[in-house]
């Protein structure tokens, strides 16, 4: 797993983050590990697939398929 050290965090930050972890029953260490989670579970954390899904979902079935040309194409010419 990876490591990190978060240096210089405002006093007054740093004081909200430790009543936050204490109300979770949570470290400060581990609070920020959560909170690291569930941003990037927010954002998608998986990539352009769910980019994809968050900006058509609606419009297109989540089941959807499709049938892939696997034709190959004819090669590039720069003359």
């Amino acid at each position: 797993m990876g490591q990190m050290t978060v240096r210089n965090i405002p006093d007054p930050e740093y004081a909200a983050l430790t009543r936050v972890a204490a109300s979770n029953d949570r470290s400060a260490e581990a609070e920020v590990r959560h909170l690291i989670a569930q941003h990037i579970k927010t954002q998608g954390g998986d990539g352009f697939g769910s980019k994809l899904v968050r900006k058509y979902s609606g419009i297109v079935k989540q089941d959807f398929q499709f049938e892939r040309n696997e034709t190959a194409s004819d090669p590039v010419s720069f003359e």
